[in-house]
């Protein structure tokens, strides 16, 4: 893929929105480089055992579209196992121009478990977030790292193997 490809995935994952429902319907939106929410806090602090949060899909692995009962099958794995890895698992979705994805947060999960995920389900790219921190874009993939050399993207560690 061109770095200029690249460069505009990025700057679109940048410019979406990340919509959260919270428990009893609001909606709360992230956004990459803002602070992680008030109205979470309550659920980042009851979930402080863990040692992050995280905003992941199962759709469209490597933003590739697939077709919406594949999309469906993979979402639901994910949010099993996401209930079994943290402490609270609420329902979202992403959206920019032109996109949307159903999408899941994931509070109080440990960091190697939120990578692994992303990596099994060939995201290009999750946020993380605390109660004490900005969000932040998360990059999974390797090939893409001389391209954002010069970025602030926050790179997961190279894939083992």
């Amino acid at each position: 893929m061109q770095e200029s490809a690249i460069r505009d995935i990025v700057a679109a994952y940048r410019a979406a929105t990340y919509a959260i429902r919270l428990p009893g319907g609001r909606r709360v939106v992230l956004r990459v480089g803002a602070p992680a929410l008030r109205e979470l806090d309550p659920l980042l602090d009851a979930a402080a055992h863990g040692t992050t949060a995280g905003f992941i899909t199962a759709w469209n692995p490597f933003s590739q579209p697939a077709p919406r009962a594949e999309n469906h099958g993979r979402q639901r794995e994910l949010l099993a196992r996401l209930r079994g890895s943290a402490r609270v698992v609420l329902a979202g979705a992403g959206s920019g121009i032109g996109w949307r994805e159903p999408s899941l947060a994931a509070l109080a999960i440990e960091p190697d478990e939120l990578d692994s995920l992303a990596r099994e389900f060939r995201q290009n790219a999750i946020l993380t977030f605390s109660a004490r921190e900005r969000v932040r874009l998360r990059l999974f993939r390797d090939d893409w790292r001389k391209a954002l050399a010069d970025s602030d993207v926050d790179f997961a560690p190279p894939a083992r193997g």
